[in-house]
């Protein structure tokens, strides 16, 4: 439903469930290791998928402005499935109907004052010997125009099941609106993205996602639009990852050059002190010392 509503046309990878939950939990980490006030939203397949992330959920309500939690029945021929307790007066559950169409889809958008971010994923139907196997098409994107729409399709979700809960989403949307993330966020969410699917590597060769892979990282840098950021994931892609190719080798000399030309007009011109001292603060918050996700 999400990823057949967006207008614009974005690089979809394939991941296995494996992949899904860790990455999932590394983008999580960006809210928990810093207790960052925001607005989170994410759907389930079925309410046993729920019950495994409940102690997650809780510590992410502790800091959250609101958590949204939209979640399909049961699984038909699983063993009885007992309602998640989620607890918390910021927490809203929504029981899909085993016939909605959200149902089919996982997806986790955090909403913040320094970054937003939309992953979402859409199983494909594929036969699986196990969980482990099952293959997802995933989008992940810091794109605001996609997450605004994204938002808007759950708030019509929203009032068919909890009606009661809508203004409590608008109030929470004009708290929180749709943000480019910060240089600091924007590296250490990409960083991680791209650890995770290193560390999977065997399966994102075996699946041949390696360009799909590739494509994600270059719109999540072209929507970011920090060339400083987008140099460091660059070096990461090749210093770690080994996913880089030609074209991301002269990517990364136009903006070493582009970046140089910055630098040296920051250094020839007349500023205050203490602008001056702002803007190195802010390059050194970009060194990797200031790690967002661990």
């Amino acid at each position: 439903m999400l990823q057949t509503e967006f207008d614009v046309d974005l690089p979809i990878f394939h991941l296995t469930k494996p992949i899904l939950v860790k990455t999932s939990h590394k983008l999580e980490e960006a809210i928990l290791n810093r207790n960052l006030p925001a607005m989170i939203f994410t759907g389930f397949q079925s309410n046993k998928y729920v019950n495994q992330e409940l102690d997650r959920y809780q510590k992410l309500a502790v800091s959250a402005h609101s958590v949204y939690v939209f979640a399909g029945p049961a699984i038909t021929g699983l063993s009885i499935q007992p309602e998640p307790s989620l607890t918390g007066s910021n927490i809203v559950k929504v029981d899909l109907a085993a016939e909605d169409v959200l149902c089919q889809e996982w997806f986790l958008l955090f909403l913040t004052d320094y970054f937003s971010v939309l992953f979402c994923a859409k199983e494909r139907e594929l036969p699986a010997q196990n969980e482990a196997d099952r293959a997802f098409d995933t989008i992940l994107t810091f794109d605001t125009t996609v997450i605004e729409h994204t938002l808007a399709i759950l708030g019509k979700v929203l009032a068919h099941y909890r009606p009661d809960k809508l203004e409590q989403m608008r109030q929470g949307c004009s708290l929180f609106p749709p943000v480019l993330p910060q240089s600091g966020y924007a590296l250490s969410l990409m960083t991680a993205f791209l650890r995770q699917t290193a560390t999977y590597r065997p399966v994102i060769n075996q699946l041949d996602q390696d360009e799909a892979i590739l494509e994600t990282v270059r719109a999540l840098l072209h929507d970011s639009s920090q060339p400083l950021t987008a140099l460091l994931v660059l070096l990461d892609l090749f210093d770690q990852q080994g996913y880089a190719d030609t074209k991301d080798l002269q990517s990364l000399k136009e903006m070493a050059s582009e970046i140089k030309t910055i630098l040296t007009d920051v250094r020839q011109t007349t500023l205050p002190v203490s602008l001056k001292t702002n803007i190195h603060t802010q390059l050194k918050n970009l060194d990797g010392d200031d790690v967002l996700i661990g």
